[in-house]
């Protein structure tokens, strides 16, 4: 019996370790931004990727809060999940997506001259295959090495920004943060022990696991 309790209580305690943690975190704000800094007043309704060389290239930015992350965590994996908004005839004359990382999160629904100057490198692959139907979601892979993300737990704020690259007139139409925002899922782990966080149901599972094999062993 003492063996077999071992034996149960190292396997539990090895799926606790390894059960994945993942948070989703709604966009707090989004904004449309052109290349030289001036808001587009179109964002209350929409985030786009947006070139037209006859005005301007439109920016989409958005701003996620990571409080409920812990600070010292190591992020394993990024998805940025968007919301067709299916109007304008979006996706239009082939764009092509890509998500950057942006160091400033000092930005709102305003002019900002300095917002484009804090675009870093990208943090997704490029996509050329867009949602038509209003309310499809769309999964972005984000790839957290691609830029410091202890940096943004620290300050509990983390911007990307989603650019066309298509220099050729064409857009991507996506929900805004006010009407369905994109949505960050992270999955972490505890860099103390190097293992995922266990989610609150399975260590309540494992306790009464415990407390079974305990009487077991009893009798």
């Amino acid at each position: 019996m003492k063996r077999i309790f071992g034996c149960l209580v190292i396997a539990l305690c090895w799926a606790v370790k390894t059960e994945a943690a993942l948070i989703t975190i709604d966009s707090s704000l989004s904004a449309n931004i052109t290349s030289n800094g001036v808001y587009n007043s179109n964002s209350s309704s929409r985030l786009v990727h947006y070139v037209s060389p006859s005005i301007n290239t439109l920016d989409g930015y958005m701003k996620f809060d990571l409080s409920l992350i812990p600070d010292d965590s190591v992020i394993n994996s990024i998805v940025l999940r968007t919301f067709a908004e299916g109007s304008f005839n979006a996706p239009f004359n082939s764009p092509l997506g890509q998500i950057f990382y942006v160091s400033n999160d000092d930005w709102g629904r305003a002019n900002n001259a300095a917002l484009p100057s804090s675009i870093g490198g990208a943090v997704s692959p490029e996509y050329s295959s867009f949602p038509t139907v209003a309310g499809t979601s769309f999964d972005w892979a984000i790839d957290p090495s691609q830029f410091s993300y202890e940096n943004e737990l620290a300050d509990n704020v983390l911007s990307l920004v989603m650019r066309n690259l298509n220099n050729q007139y064409s857009f991507m139409y996506w929900l805004s943060s006010d009407i369905q925002a994109p949505q960050l899922i992270v999955d972490y782990s505890d860099s103390a022990t190097g293992y995922s966080v266990p989610e609150p149901s399975t260590l309540v599972l494992f306790g009464f696991f415990l407390l079974t094999l305990r009487k077991l062993r009893r009798t």
